[in-house]
């Protein structure tokens, strides 16, 4: 049995535990401190990050500006040069997002630890209350009466019972709302550790855009001689390779899907589904109509550019047949196009070898080249941004963007 001091502090206990609900109960001096360097450093973070978009944007309304003067071998180069500092600009605003997102981490472990503490101490004070309650209960009120000596005495103890009750319920109540708290927390942690992962996935992909940026600087100034007149004469015949490509491929596609149809070979059938020619793991360099490709003056980008190491195989997206096989030669453009079903054609480009040949059939997944895009090796053609294959989606002759096909 309790005495009536033990009672007094029990139920002082409880008082205190109510009036600072949601207050640590324990020391935590050294944890306030350091959640109050964890805040200072995350709002630095943060500005940081503004700063840096600020400087993004005003590269990206100069780029706009250039793309819209004349194609020249000193405005191309400027143009990849803000484009090297933009994308240079932009890895360190996602180093300092990993960062940001690493301090709301801990930020959050933190709370879930404090969470716990509190926790666990509430359970404690909890038990005390319950245990003391429970020995009191036990007795009738008649056996109580006569324990005091005086009926005030007798009448403060059923006032402190009552109270205790009433705070029993309260410290319930705070239980459950710490417990729902820190779930809450746990959550919030899971969440920023998987924003942790794409980020960093994205900042993979800004650095091999930018290596693939400072290689096509590199390859311009290495082709040209820094000289506009050679450039202009690459430029042309880039252009003039890429129409012959292009009115090729259109024209063979109907005269092959005709030549099909009178062999007794249908291809008006369902759309097939595609799969990745070559594993998308490390990113696309270009998109289709990409607004960013260096050379769309020119040219619009009829395709999708895949990074893959050279020689990487490449696999049919879908079962068809090899209308075309163009090795490109030392210094042309390689590449391999398939026909299949429902109007869709593929075409495989920047391709370092074939293993394939005209007029045959190949199977979904079947191995048909090897990638290629290095400058100036076989198939990569008169210009290129790198090792990638370039792979392109037509329907009914006309290109459309794969990624929708591909299932991205």
């Amino acid at each position: 049995m309790l005495s009536r001091s033990g009672l007094q502090h029990a139920v002082h206990r409880s008082l205190l535990l109510a009036v600072t609900m949601g207050v640590v109960l324990l020391p935590v001096i050294t944890t306030a401190e350091t959640l109050t360097d964890l805040q200072q450093s995350l709002r630095d973070k943060q500005q940081r990050i503004e700063d840096l978009k600020k400087q993004a944007a005003t590269y990206e309304t100069n780029l706009r500006q250039k793309q819209r003067e004349g194609l020249t071998l000193s405005n191309q180069l400027t143009i990849l040069s803000d484009r090297i500092t933009k994308t240079k600009i932009y890895i360190e605003t996602t180093k300092t997002e990993l960062e940001a997102t690493s301090l709301e981490i801990k930020q959050l472990e933190q709370g879930i630890g404090e969470a716990e503490q509190q926790l666990g101490q509430y359970r404690s004070d909890l038990s005390s209350l319950v245990r003391w309650l429970a020995r009191r209960q036990d007795r009738s009120l008649l056996q109580v009466f006569f324990t005091y000596s005086s009926f005030a005495s007798f009448y403060n103890e059923l006032r402190y019972l009552q109270a205790t009750e009433t705070k029993v319920v309260d410290l319930v109540t705070q239980v459950q709302t710490v417990r729902a708290k820190l779930q809450t927390t746990k959550t919030s942690r899971e969440e920023k550790s998987q924003e942790l992962n794409k980020e960093a996935a994205k900042l993979t992909q800004q650095q091999l855009s930018l290596e693939a940026q400072e290689e096509t600087k590199k390859y311009l100034l290495e082709e040209t001689k820094s000289s506009e007149k050679r450039y202009a004469a690459l430029l042309q015949a880039a252009k003039q390779e890429q129409e012959a490509t292009s009115r090729e491929i259109t024209l063979l596609e109907q005269t092959v899907r005709e030549r099909l149809k009178a062999e007794g070979i249908a291809t008006n059938g369902s759309r097939p589904s595609l799969i990745w020619p070559v594993p998308n793991t490390r990113g696309i360099s270009a998109l289709f109509h990409d607004p960013d490709y260096p050379f769309r003056v020119v040219f619009e980008h009829s395709g999708v550019d895949i990074r893959a190491y050279q020689g990487t195989p490449v696999r049919a997206a879908a079962s068809g047949y090899v209308a075309r096989v163009q090795t490109g030669g030392k210094r042309g453009y390689g590449y391999v196009m398939l026909i299949h079903n429902g109007g869709l054609a593929t075409v495989y480009g920047h391709i370092s070898k074939i293993y394939v040949k005209e007029n045959s059939f190949v199977a979904q997944g079947e191995v048909i080249a090897a990638s290629g895009g290095l400058p100036g090796t076989p198939g990569a053609g008169p210009f290129t941004t790198g090792a990638h294959l370039h792979f392109e989606t037509r329907l009914n002759g006309i290109p459309v963007n794969p990624l929708p096909f591909l299932g991205r």
